[in-house]
């Protein structure tokens, strides 16, 4: 069982795939997410992917005395990039049909980054971003995993041979010691930056050695083990392993590190004591098991594509029948593309070495070509006449609104001179202009508020400032920060010249429960400055499925934009209102320090007739999430406030209206 070919293995990838799969689903039953840790499938991938290639390795070399790079690497292009490149095309297709413009040009840098084996720096990056799109509908995520391996098999091989080539003796327990390394590594980068630790090979390799040592060990020393007590039981000590760890642990329980080590352990105890007999084994190579092993690969390709597309297309929260389809086609890709596409490209009398290399050097120009040409046209946002259609001026690219949202405060820094400039980034933290420059007109006798906050206070700076002609008698600036409240946030923000200008501070957060205790840290120190202090409370907030805001699901559901209907529906799916548990936290605290608090709420929404405004006067949608305001929707309010003069605790204003 330890050499040639193992079922017991495909039987594994089985697990891991289906867990994958999943997980990807993202079930819940009773508030708790079905296969919680199936995220863990690409852990065990981890560990039989290090073992195989391990073992190809050591046997090439020792049987001929010789390690051919371009060998290596040519199985690996032949195992890995058609199927890649299939799927990658066909989610390029899919793409076109059905992303609005910035998403569409996300999709074609997420393309590139996969064709170059990046993804994982370029999902890290992503996920660095600030209101970025869910990672559930964002068909090329998946492909961060293969990054790590191509990268592992950059290295390795060389590493692995120079060593082979000089050491015999003692080569695993060298190994073993590269893996406590890599393991403790990865304790440390996970406690230090967990998206960090969770796509960078840096906290995976350890991972993947496990694989390749026991795979060296076992070849060195095929009775390695024997004598073991109780042997016979630790292929199904494995399993439950995996099975505890696939239904238990938690993304953010220690991972990768500690929680992951479960799953590693009884992978490689599955590998290591399986025996034809063994009850685990057996199952592992049963004919159902190794079927899907066999495609899971493939499998793994299209099942994200497939369902992120499925969601976006979704006209309503998914259910079962939608959930069944996506798994179904994704069976289906799979199979189709295990036949005729993996299996002749891993034939060498079938698909010859320059017609594999024609092929995948077109698979990758069309690639390219399709993503630059896509980058170029800015996503190409004329292609979707019929959902253009239908939205009229409401326009479906949330993505892009989201980033326009940023413009005002872009252009203020345009005008310090920045070429380039770029606050989203700065949602939770104060940029450099914002703790290092005066935006106030010093000569001026107007009011100068200074908006303390996170992106909602983004969202409070775009209402005022694009209304400053009927709010007359005050300038504004902004300082970012998170309501996780930071030492170095409050010196810089104490230390910044506009902080120091102000006459009065206007907090805006989204607060969120579990961070309420660190507010008095901020509240302190406004208290001691002396300036007038204002509290926001936390603005209306709408049931909204990821891409889609309330508007979205509106029109695509009735084919039409019904605004008493939309409002209604608003009105029914508010998830935070003035009697939010933070919101009555906030009320206390304005209280104890003798602040003014503000209610967000009357801006947006009419209590007594039920109903939230979702689209603004001229038809477009006033947020582009949950509770974010677009340009046009935050125009809107700012109007708003001056009409009802919500404005009233700020004095001069209250005196200029």
């Amino acid at each position: 069982m330890n050499t040639g070919y193992r079922p017991d293995i495909d039987g594994l990838r089985t697990i891991a795939v289906g867990s994958v799969l999943i997980y990807h689903l993202d079930l819940y039953v009773a508030g708790r997410k079905i296969f919680e840790g199936g995220f863990l499938g690409v852990d065990i991938f981890f560990v039989i992917s290090g073992f195989l290639i391990a073992g190809l390795i050591r046997k090439d070399y020792l049987d001929t005395g010789r390690f051919s790079l371009l060998d290596f690497y040519e199985r690996r292009a032949r195992r890995l990039l058609p199927a890649l490149f299939v799927v990658i095309g066909a989610s390029f297709v899919a793409a076109a049909a059905i992303l609005p413009a910035t998403a569409m040009m996300d999709f074609a840098v997420s393309a590139l980054a996969a064709i170059g084996f990046v993804s994982n720096i370029y999902w890290l990056a992503e996920s660095q971003i600030y209101g970025a799109q869910s990672g559930l509908i964002a068909p090329l995520l998946h492909t961060w995993s293969l990054a790590v391996e191509e990268q592992f098999y950059l290295v390795f091989p060389l590493i692995y041979i120079a060593v082979l080539a000089r050491v015999r003796r003692g080569l695993a327990a060298v190994g073993l010691g590269a893996i406590a390394a890599g393991f403790v590594l990865a304790l440390v980068l996970t406690r230090w930056d967990f998206s960090f630790s969770f796509y960078m090979l840096f906290a995976r390799i350890w991972e993947l050695l496990a694989g390749a040592v026991l795979a060296h060990a076992l070849a060195a020393r095929p009775a390695l083990g024997q004598a073991v007590p109780l042997r016979w039981a630790l292929p199904s000590l494995g399993l439950v392993l995996i099975a505890g760890s696939l239904l238990t642990t938690g993304l953010r329980d220690g991972h990768p590190g500690l929680a992951t080590l479960p799953v590693i352990a009884g992978t490689v105890l599955i590998i290591w004591f399986g025996r034809p007999t063994d009850p685990v084994t057996r199952l592992l190579s049963s004919r159902p098991f190794v079927a899907v092993g066999l495609i899971s690969y493939a499998l793994y390709l299209w099942h994200y594509p497939i369902y992120a597309f499925g969601r976006r297309l979704a006209l309503m929260e998914p259910g079962p029948v939608d959930y069944a389809a996506w798994v179904a086609l994704s069976f289906a890709a799979a199979t189709a593309t295990y036949y005729l596409v993996e299996q002749p490209f891993r034939r060498r009398n079938v698909v010859t070495r320059p017609v594999m290399i024609a092929s995948l050097c077109l698979g990758a120009v069309a690639i390219l070509g399709a993503s630059v040409f896509t980058l170029d046209r800015d996503g190409a946002p004329g292609r979707l006449t019929g959902i253009a259609a239908l939205y009229g001026p409401a326009n479906p690219d949330n993505l892009g609104l989201r980033a326009q949202s940023w413009d005002l405060l872009n252009d203020r820094l345009l005008g310090f001179g920045d070429a380039k400039p770029s606050l989203s980034e700065h949602a939770h933290s104060p940029s450099h202009d914002e703790a290092t420059r005066l935006w106030f007109d010093p000569g001026s006798a107007a009011q100068k508020v200074l908006i303390v906050g996170d992106s909602h206070a983004k969202d409070m700076y775009n209402m005022l400032s694009q209304n400053l002609d009927v709010l007359p008698g005050i300038e504004v600036a902004r300082f970012g920060m998170a309501v996780e409240i930071k030492t170095e946030h409050l010196d810089a923000l104490q230390a910044s010249p506009n902080f120091a200008a102000a006459d009065t501070v206007l907090v805006s957060f989204r607060y969120r429960r579990f961070a309420m205790d660190d507010l008095p840290l901020l509240l302190d120190v406004l208290a001691e400055s002396g300036k007038q202090v204002v509290l926001t409370s936390r603005a209306p907030e709408f049931e909204a499925d990821s891409p889609f805001t309330t508007v979205d699901l509106a029109l695509r559901r009735d084919g039409k934009l019904d605004r008493d209907a939309i409002e209604a529906l608003a009105w029914a799916t508010r998830t935070v209102t003035p009697d939010h548990p933070t919101n009555q936290r906030l009320a206390d605290y304005a209280e104890d320090y003798g602040f003014a608090l503000l209610d967000k709420e009357p801006l947006l929404c009419d209590r007594a007739a039920e109903r939230c405004t979702m689209v603004t006067p001229d038809g477009r949608k006033m947020h582009f999430d949950y509770g974010h305001y677009t340009m046009h929707g935050a125009a809107v309010i700012g109007q708003r406030i001056a009409d009802m003069n919500w404005l009233a605790p700020l004095d001069q204003v209250r005196t200029g209206l």
